[in-house]
């Protein structure tokens, strides 16, 4: 049975591929999209990995 961490990462990861194959004429809104992209990727692991931890505020901005 899927676990709600499990569920989450390949949703996130879905909206992941979303973000990078959207192309857009606007170079800014297209790089914005794809660190959207790499966000929800990063997310997806860390629901992954550590499905419990908190994030440490020290470590936002990575984000």
């Amino acid at each position: 049975m899927t676990t709600h961490a499990e569920l989450a990462a390949r949703l996130l990861r879905e909206a992941a591929i979303i973000f990078r194959t959207i192309n857009l004429p606007d170079v800014e809104v297209q790089q914005r999209l794809d660190t959207f992209g790499k966000l929800y990727e990063r997310v997806a692991e860390l629901v992954e990995q550590a499905p419990t931890d908190r994030l440490d505020p020290a470590t936002i901005e990575e984000f």
